[in-house]
């Protein structure tokens, strides 16, 4: 049997995350509209969360490793979540003695994790990647950023600042842009990290958090997006103050990138910043490339978008972005906060006509739910994740897939207690 918990949660005025804004609507209804679809999440929970390691709290995932994009960025928040609503004893006890072993035994370099083996207790990797430890902290702080999203601060909320604060006491990229050098000059470290940023200064009230953030958006609205063809690229070599790889890849590197831009954005906003329309051409100049140069007639984004140097651009065109829903809502996020309707408008007729696609979008159920809400087609929005849940291949122990799917039953408890 599980208990659900019901919190008090604080409205946002803008969507935080994808997440977040599906289970913050799930406090909307009662227990019994939503308790089929969090007893399914909870057996999930319960398979896993047999799954501890026998030496520590640690769950062993695929080849009996915690891996720290996908057992860590994945799997564990979609196990905090679930349990803060299902399960309060797991919540309180095993999960959060989970994230203590976590921090103990998986860091490496600073507090920044790397991947562990369970059944030797040492590292995967026998030498050290800095680099790759680097992506990792960015990766990790932005499934700590979901969970602290939900559960307010506390010791998630505690680990991701660890990480961040490290990141920046570290950072030795200078720009010539921004007040202060930057952690990295790759995309794959920035933008989860950007994405962190906003949600720490607001749950701290420690503005230090947002002048962390607008060194990034310094760095890419000032610097980096006029001179690359209006995109943040891959990796901007600062010192030449030239591409090293000026792409810009949708896929959940990428796109955390813009979202964080947009949080940042709404951040200045909110404060009548003049930053606020500092940004605000930068951006535009974003989603312009986006919307005309990157979607596909069929409604999906392109997965690259890569500038020319001449005014063009080359497009992949052989592969589309798993992604588009969220790069859609954030232009919507966009148009609403810089006051041009053009931008809002466009996201809601791409949004509303958006061909359902279970194989490919499955993994991104979150995104399929506030893209569905924001053309009031509730009916279709319980419809479509119960068809979800319905087509999850069944048994086995795909990391990856149980937390989408646990992610995808919290929102499916929303959808049916909204419809």
């Amino acid at each position: 049997m599980y208990t659900t918990r019901m919190k008090p949660l604080q409205p946002r005025t803008m969507l935080r995350s994808l997440v977040l804004l599906m289970i913050l609507s799930i406090s909307t209804g009662t227990a019994a509209d939503t308790s089929s679809y969090l007893e399914q999440a909870n057996t999930i929970l319960d398979k896993w969360s047999g799954r501890k390691d026998t030496q520590t709290s640690l769950i062993s995932g695929q080849n009996n490793t915690w891996s720290i994009r996908t057992t860590g960025a994945q799997l564990y928040p979609a196990m905090v979540l679930t349990a803060w609503f299902t399960n309060p004893d797991l919540f309180d006890g095993l999960l959060l003695e989970t994230l203590r072993d976590e921090e103990r035994l998986t860091s490496r370099i600073s507090v920044f994790p790397d991947d562990y083996a369970l059944q030797n207790g040492r590292f995967s990797r026998s030498s050290r990647n800095p680099i790759e430890i680097q992506i990792n902290a960015a990766v990790y702080a932005g499934g700590l950023a979901r969970i602290s999203s939900i559960v307010g601060p506390g010791p998630w909320s505690d680990r991701l600042a660890g990480i961040v604060d490290a990141l920046f006491l570290r950072a030795d990229v200078a720009t010539g842009y921004a007040e202060g050098p930057l952690p990295s000059n790759d995309i794959r470290v920035l933008g989860h990290t950007l994405k962190t940023l906003p949600l720490l200064a607001e749950q701290s009230g420690d503005e230090g958090y947002l002048y962390y953030a607008r060194r990034i958006g310094d760095a890419y609205c000032v610097g980096v997006m006029p001179k690359n063809g209006g995109l943040p690229a891959e990796r901007w070599d600062f010192e030449a103050d030239r591409a090293k790889a000026s792409s810009l890849i949708l896929n959940e590197d990428g796109v955390a990138f813009i979202e964080g831009l947009v949080s940042l954005y709404q951040a200045e906003v909110l404060g009548s910043t003049a930053r606020a329309d500092i940004y605000r051409p930068p951006l535009s100049s974003m989603f312009d490339v986006l919307l005309e140069r990157g979607l596909k007639e069929n409604g999906r984004f392109y997965r690259r978008i890569q500038p020319d140097g001449r005014g063009g651009y080359s497009i992949d065109r052989k592969r589309e972005s798993l992604l588009t829903l969220r790069i859609l809502i954030a232009a919507y996020q966009y148009g609403r906060l810089s006051g041009n309707a053009a931008y809002a408008d466009r996201a809601i007729r791409e949004l509303a006509r958006y061909g359902l696609d279970e194989e490919r979008i499955f993994e991104d159920v979150p995104a399929i739910m506030t893209a569905l809400t924001f053309t009031d087609r509730v009916s279709e929005l319980a419809w479509t994740a119960k068809s979800l849940i319905q087509s999850a291949p069944a048994g086995g122990e795909d990391e990856v897939r149980d937390a989408a799917l646990m992610n995808a039953l919290l929102a499916a408890s929303w959808a049916e207690s909204a419809g």
